[in-house]
């Protein structure tokens, strides 16, 4: 479902946040160009789901997630051996799902993990009610032992109503942007870029990575066995925005119990610089003629 836009180089600059207050109280846009939202959390690993189990979960889950369905994924651990590192398959799990009758939006429950998938984002309260119902389910019905690990990854497909490709400075900081060049007296535009920038979290144990640039080709987003994202764009440019924000166990720490309103507070911290970050990227103009 989202494709590998290619490698990323990697970028060392700082960004300049002077207007967060406002930016993180700022309602969603309209036309947001969020194509997937998700959050994984992530637990130590528990037996499999039994029948009873997941017909309890349906149960819990049914006023927002009425549909059912399985999928089988196959999973690869590391191996260090005298030949170096190698991935070894172990074998398949079957991954228990529940989704919205639109099938964008999804509840997946691992051995190891809940996830919360969306290709139909209306804002951060929206998306954490699917978020809270999914964790009280869990919790209730076949509880994970604990937190190993919290993810929300948030991925921005930027595309603007130019014909040709877009002169991204008038739409995005040009902080972000690659240093100009100019070739026989004309500058040359920008067509492909693939950045990362990893920020230490104000806390222990969390961190936050951008992966951006401008692209040039296929969506990154596309619609998945049990996921669905109507109307893919076709080939062409767009800005990339690929935001990962996480809180993860470390080596010697405790780890603490998975209580679905700490985490839902956990995952709200988390959020909160994404949406900073995102906003500090944007122009006004992007605000005004693209999202709003």
């Amino acid at each position: 479902m989202v494709r590998d836009p290619g490698a990323h180089v990697g970028c060392t600059f700082g960004f300049i946040f002077s207007k967060l207050a406002r930016m993180s109280t700022t309602p969603p846009y309209p036309n947001a160009p969020i194509a997937l939202a998700i959050v994984e959390v992530r637990g130590p690993e528990s037996p499999p789901l039994t029948r009873a189990e997941v017909l309890s979960l349906r149960k819990a889950v049914q006023p927002k997630l009425p549909l059912f369905a399985t999928e089988r994924a196959g999973s690869i651990s590391m191996e260090i051996g005298p030949a170096g590192v190698r991935q070894v398959e172990s074998g398949e799990q079957e991954l228990v799902k529940f989704l919205t009758r639109s099938r964008r939006t999804s509840a997946t429950f691992t051995p190891t993990s809940t996830i919360i998938e969306t290709t139909d984002y209306k804002g951060w309260s929206d998306f954490k009610t699917f978020v809270r119902l999914a964790l009280t389910a869990r919790q209730d019905i076949a509880p994970m032992d604990g937190l190993v690990r919290l993810g929300i990854r948030i991925i921005d497909e930027i595309r603007v109503p130019e014909d040709a490709r877009p002169d991204w400075s008038d739409w995005l900081s040009r902080a972000l942007l690659a240093p100009s060049v100019e070739s026989a007296g004309r500058r040359l535009m920008l067509k492909q870029q693939q950045s990362v920038v990893q920020y230490a979290g104000h806390d222990h144990g969390e961190t936050l990575t951008v992966r951006y640039g401008a692209m040039d080709g296929p969506a990154v987003v596309t619609s998945a066995q049990n996921l669905i994202r109507p109307d893919v764009p076709g080939s062409g440019p767009f800005f990339l925005i690929d935001t990962d924000a996480a809180w993860e166990i470390t080596d010697g720490e405790e780890m603490p119990p998975l209580n679905p309103d700490d985490t839902t507070r956990l995952a709200d911290k988390l959020h909160a610089p994404m949406k900073e970050i995102f906003e500090s990227f944007i122009t006004d103009r992007l605000r005004k003629e693209v999202f709003a």
